[in-house]
């Protein structure tokens, strides 16, 4: 009996297989093959996670849709690839506003009422994107008519005209709700008067330096060893980079497509050939437009705002000047003036040395006015010049201008200077001396007050790399990326005595790599993450102005790396740090001494390099590269001083400062404070998005695909 129940038991589940077997065999076709919605759904490929919940590519791609239609509607147009690059991050933000922020609106109690949604489609505070569809062109006006009408016939539209409606109708609650929560943090944002003038003396002050750079690369790589314990030792001084971060280490090369002096030659003479047609032509605008690489030509411009190449020139009705050089900018112009015009406000020029008495005692204040007279005194007998005298007496930043302030309009400057510079009624020198809160004032009239605006019709052409500077850039790129491997890179850098750069930690999400700064940056990011393996070459990547070349120096996945995963990444560094000490000793005897003499020490492709208008901004000294704590040391300094060598990011540096200009004082930093606050509230966002990521461990993974 024992043995007839166990064949009872057994024959049940062999019947229950075969049922099975026979279901699987029936619909298993349809249900496992690559076109079900289990295999889809096993098989879609993902963007990341948010709060615990997997986004899929599909998922996050309507969302990415519905905001290009939103903004193409913005604007008229299909979006651009720049404008792609800001959106995509976007999309994914409005998929954490869904799963995450949401919760926040609610617990604070953040609402949007029907009242306000009504008021955002045809009340008094229309939405921006609303209102543009509505303004009319000729009056500039929103026409509140064209609304009502457009609300009453919205059933007849087009079908997708109501989609587009209704689309953008349901979104208005959620970007209202963001804006309020974002406004909460706004309100908290301040800035003090100090960090506005530190933040415009930063932007205007300037110093000019000599110096002697030694380049790491000049030290070929046989002259240092490199071997493991070294390798670890530095991966043990900064191992905590590399935990639980993805990241990539490429070394390149660039070849510059950037015009030669024959491609702005051309454009040069481009718009010489066209002086005698743009001065005989009425149609100035049209003109203008036709022939120029920029739009809005025409414009009336007060004195302060005239090109610096036509601020000395006595103009002409009808006269056309230049080309005229712009390096900032890379383009020549050609301007006509074609007649004067009356401005609303006036316009006065001056130059002025100031005799500084801030946070000065009321005796000292009494010795410096003394001063001040004195050198007022000899000015008026003329036993000096205005120029050289603000040189050698002026405590500003127009000291190296030879106090030269420019044009300026009413109220832009303290209330007694610009009444003293107003008042006058002839060119010169005002006779007496005028105290203002900064101390005291020797001001000379260069430009009487006015309220002249010139017309001026503009032609602006960019200096654009010709066909031929291409195709040899091009070639020259063509021929290094025939390398197969990273021997045979090395080799080409050699062979050709080009310089292979550096690029370390690069971030999967990364949108510029060094100080190169590009959207096309992202398919050399790409590569480096999708495609790359250790030591490949890359394919040529065309950026703005220059072709580039790469390998693969270092991957690191995520999770905890080891000192053999960067090993390449950290063999730049460590030799970085052997190059520095071999030079610091081959020049030890000479640290100290002048630049020529270090330079002359050093011998072969060493010389002293001059640099002016060195900002806080710069970030790279000519010829050397990236070099932050130069440039700091350079700010920190008075001119005649020289440092002894130092290290700093790509070379061994030795500097003298030849010039100091520091930025004017001003009456009123309110503008710059705005500059800031405006900078600050525009990163609120960004922030709240950033912390509410970490909080919830949300992960995108966008940069995959884009």
């Amino acid at each position: 009996m024992a043995i007839i129940s166990k064949i009872r038991e057994r024959a049940g589940i062999a019947v229950g297989a075969i049922a099975i077997g026979l279901i699987l065999f029936i619909v298993g076709g349809d249900l496992f093959s690559s076109n079900s919605w289990i295999m889809q759904s096993l098989n879609q490929p993902t963007v990341g996670t948010i709060d615990g919940n997997t986004i899929s590519f599909q998922e996050y791609n309507n969302e990415l849709n519905d905001l290009k239609n939103k903004y193409s509607l913005q604007v008229g147009r299909a979006l651009n690839e720049i404008e792609l690059e800001y959106i995509r991050p976007e999309a994914f933000n409005n998929l954490v506003d869904k799963l995450v922020l949401q919760k926040e609106f609610e617990k604070i109690g953040l609402v949007v009422t029907k009242e306000e949604l009504q008021d955002m489609i045809q009340g008094n505070n229309l939405h921006p994107g609303w209102a543009q569809s509505f303004t009319n062109p000729q009056t500039g006006e929103v026409d509140k008519n064209m609304i009502i009408n457009f609300l009453k016939n919205i059933g007849q539209a087009r079908p997708e005209q109501q989609a587009q409606f209704y689309n953008f109708e349901q979104g208005l609650t959620p970007e209202r709700l963001k804006e309020k929560y974002q406004k909460l943090f706004d309100l908290s944002t301040y800035v003090t008067k100090k960090e506005a003038e530190t933040y415009y003396k930063d932007q205007n002050s300037r110093v000019s330096v000599k110096y002697v750079a030694i380049p790491f690369y000049l030290v070929p790589d046989s002259v240092v060893k490199v071997n493991d314990d070294l390798l670890i030792a530095q991966f043990n001084k900064i191992k905590d980079k590399y935990k639980d971060k993805e990241n990539r280490a490429i070394e390149y090369v660039p070849f510059s497509f950037k015009p030669s002096s024959a491609d702005s030659a051309s454009i040069k003479k481009s718009l010489e050939d066209l002086v005698a047609q743009f001065e005989a032509t009425t149609d100035n605008e049209s003109f203008a437009n036709a022939n120029s690489d920029v739009n809005q030509n025409i414009g009336s411009l007060k004195p302060s705002d005239l090109p610096k190449d036509l601020a000395s020139i006595s103009l002409e009705e009808g006269k056309v000047y230049g080309p005229f050089l712009d390096k900032d900018k890379g383009v020549y112009a050609l301007h006509k003036f074609i007649a004067t015009e009356q401005d609303s406000v006036y316009s006065a020029k001056a130059s002025h040395i100031l005799f500084s008495t801030k946070e000065k005692s009321d005796a000292d204040k009494a010795e410096i006015k003394k001063k001040a007279q004195d050198v007022l005194n000899q000015l008026q007998k003329g036993t000096g010049d205005f120029a050289t005298f603000a040189r050698i007496y002026g405590e500003d930043g127009t000291r190296e201008k030879g106090g030269d302030l420019g044009w300026f309009t009413e109220k832009q400057m303290v209330a007694p200077f610009e009444k003293a510079v107003m008042d006058a009624n002839k060119l010169g020198l005002i006779p007496n001396l005028v105290e203002t809160e900064f101390g005291y004032h020797i001001i000379e009239v260069t430009g009487l007050k006015n309220k002249t605006k010139y017309k001026l019709a503009t032609i602006v052409k960019e200096i654009a790399p010709s066909d031929a500077t291409r195709e040899k850039a091009y070639r020259d790129a063509s021929n290094f990326a025939s390398a197969k491997n990273i021997k045979e890179y090395v080799d080409k850098v050699a062979e050709a005595k080009l310089i292979s750069l550096q690029a370390l930690n690069i971030a999967k999400d990364a949108k510029f790599i060094n100080n190169i700064n590009s959207p096309k940056v992202r398919e050399i990011v790409r590569w480096a993450y999708n495609d790359a393996k250790l030591g490949q070459v890359s394919p040529i990547f065309e950026l703005d102005d220059q072709y580039i070349v790469a390998v693969l120096r270092g991957a690191v996945d995520k999770g905890e790396a080891t000192w053999e995963d960067v090993k390449d990444e950290l063999a730049i560094e460590v030799r970085k740090d052997l190059k520095a000490q071999y030079i610091m000793d081959k020049l030890k005897a000479v640290a100290n001494s002048d630049l020529t003499s270090i330079a002359n020490a050093y011998g072969t492709n060493v010389s002293v390099t001059n640099m002016s208008d060195i900002t806080m901004q710069t970030s790279a000294l000519n010829g050397v590269g990236y070099s932050p704590i130069a440039i700091g040391r350079a700010f920190g300094m008075k001119k005649g001083e020289k440092t002894p060598l130092f290290r700093d990011e790509e070379a061994i540096i030795a500097l003298e400062v030849t010039e100091v200009s520091e930025a004017a004082e001003i009456a009123d930093y309110n503008s710059y404070k705005e500059q800031i606050v405006g900078r600050r509230t525009a990163q609120t966002l960004d922030r709240l998005y950033k912390a509410a990521k970490k909080i919830t461990k949300t992960e995108s993974d966008i940069a995959k695909y884009y």
